[in-house]
């Protein structure tokens, strides 16, 4: 073995003129690499560094690849066969180490967002540049941040507000969730003006006017303020940008037809090789296809629970034939329901030739490439639609009928159920309580449009399910890994070791 510094004296010269060096010397800047002083001088640094905003939203920690898990997987609509144990585990509310990898992942990557937001609202309102432009940037940025915020309350309950740049020193302080949920409605009720209704096709991705009021409208419905949500709904619905559902329902899911009529907000994938993101060519794709698509394709991690296929056969549409949606929603063995059709097709090869005994799985079919191809790739470039207006009417529908307008609730879940060609409501039974409209949205309406899509786990705290015992009993009953869920605990993820052990401000999360 090599020893270095053998001759005291020599190391002692060594000590003695690194010790004499000038910090200046020793720490300078890249020559080649621009500065945060030097950046945020112009108009173009300004779209630059809102692009990097929106570039955040595309990262694994994001909505790249864990919210699935965090909000499907961990739903009772979904559950999770990965063969890494410790990922199995987390969608099952067990939590050994709170460091793991998708905990760590979700919490720095939604506050890298957070970061970058503020870089913009730090450093874009001393930029001369035109000033419409300006305001809309802004904008944009607060609406990430609420974006990030309201996922972030969601998941980890108590988290820091951090309103201006972070360096390395701060520590900021906790914060409850109320306060956090207040912060995204101030920050959205302020913005929203200065965002357009619409934008030309250079920009389309761009958060507008109607995803704002939407996002609104969806913390008031966390916080049960109808009526603040169903103002905000009315607004998105009525917006100039014409909001409509799509003809075809399965639009919604693959890139032949994205930023379109429904969607109110996505976040933009680009298929790309599997290489670094955040550099020059950096990837840009979604890796949900790949970790969720079947055995023999990918990674077999998503399953749907049987409860929510047989959901799909509780109705049919007018003409008597099987809910559309649901070729859409999953891959399964129609061959079990319908003779017709002995051996469905399943990336091109028949789902009894691929899976044999396995006859009762299902898989996910939203998001995947099977349309156009018979495998998948590392980085998928279709678009995630976070915010949708089938997802409104419906929670506009919730909002009407607890504020006990039972007609104006029937009609917007029936403009859901007629796309699908769904009897309407009324066809079905001539009346309905105010009750009843509650729980056909809790435990049909809402599964059969949404399954799938990360809307399944706000349903459920906002309803109230995970606050009560016997509620989870009820869905253990449908959900075994609710068998691990304990009330008080749960609900929020751990706040990850790293950060509670360097921020002395922030307290664990209850229960861990």
């Amino acid at each position: 073995m090599k020893t270095l510094f053998t001759n005291p004296t020599l190391f002692a010269i060594l000590v003695m003129l690194v010790s004499a060096c000038n910090d200046d010397i020793l720490f300078q800047d890249n020559p080649n690499q621009e500065t945060a002083d030097q950046f945020w001088k112009t108009q173009d640094d300004a779209i630059m560094g809102i692009n990097a905003v929106y570039s955040a939203l595309q990262d694994v920690g994001t909505f790249g690849r864990w919210h699935t898990y965090v909000y499907d997987c961990r739903s009772d609509e979904v559950y999770n066969l990965s063969p890494w144990t410790e990922l199995q585990n987390y969608t099952k509310f067990t939590h050994p180490n709170y460091n793991f990898e998708t905990n760590m992942f979700v919490w720095w990557h939604m506050y890298v967002t957070v970061y970058r937001a503020n870089q913009i609202l730090d450093n874009v309102p001393e930029i001369d540049m035109d000033p419409d432009l300006k305001n809309r940037i802004l904008a944009e940025a607060t609406f990430l941040r609420a974006l990030t915020f309201f996922h972030l309350g969601t998941m980890y309950g108590n988290v820091p507000i951090v309103l201006t740049e972070s360096t390395p020193e701060d520590r900021p302080m906790q914060n409850t969730q109320p306060e956090v949920y207040q912060q995204v409605i101030d920050d959205l009720t302020d913005i929203y003006p200065n965002l357009p209704d619409t934008y030309p096709a250079s920009d389309l991705g761009r958060a507008t006017k109607g995803a704002a009021r939407a996002l609104l409208g969806k913390v008031y419905m966390q916080q049960h303020k109808w009526q603040e949500a169903a103002t905000e709904f009315e607004a998105v619905i009525n917006s100039p940008a014409g909001y409509a559902l799509t003809q075809n329902y399965k639009d919604n899911f693959t890139d032949l037809n994205e930023n379109n009529e429904e969607s109110i907000f996505e976040i933009q994938f680009a298929e790309g090789e599997a290489n670094c993101r955040d550099c020059p060519g950096g990837a840009e794709g979604s890796e949900r296809a790949i970790f969720f698509a079947p055995s023999e394709i990918g990674w077999n991690e998503g399953h749907f629970r049987p409860w929510v296929l047989e959901t799909f056969f509780e109705e049919t549409t007018i003409s008597g034939d099987v809910d559309p949606r649901l070729a859409v929603t999953m891959f399964y063995n129609k061959s079990l329901y319908d003779p017709n059709d002995p051996d469905t097709l399943v990336y091109g090869k028949g789902y009894n030739t691929r899976f044999g005994a396995d006859n009762e799985k299902t898989w996910f079919r939203k998001y995947q490439n099977d349309y156009k191809q018979d495998f998948e790739a590392w980085q998928s470039g279709i678009n995630c639609r976070l915010i949708r207006l089938a997802d409104i009417y419906l929670l506009y529908a919730e909002a009407m009928n607890e504020l006990n307008d039972i007609p104006t609730a029937i009609e917007y879940i029936d403009y859901v159920r007629e796309r699908s060609d769904i009897p309407g409501l009324l066809t079905v039974k001539p009346s309905w309580t105010k009750d009843e409209i509650r729980s056909q949205l809790q435990n049909h309406e809402r599964v059969l449009e949404l399954a799938g899509e990360g809307t399944r786990w706000f349903d459920l705290v906002r309803w109230g399910w995970l606050d009560q015992q016997a509620e989870i009993n009820n869905i253990m009953s449908r959900d075994e890994d609710f068998s691990y869920f304990e009330v008080g605990k749960s609900i929020f993820l751990p706040i990850p070791t790293h950060e509670v052990d360097v921020n002395p401000n922030l307290i664990q999360n209850p229960g861990y």
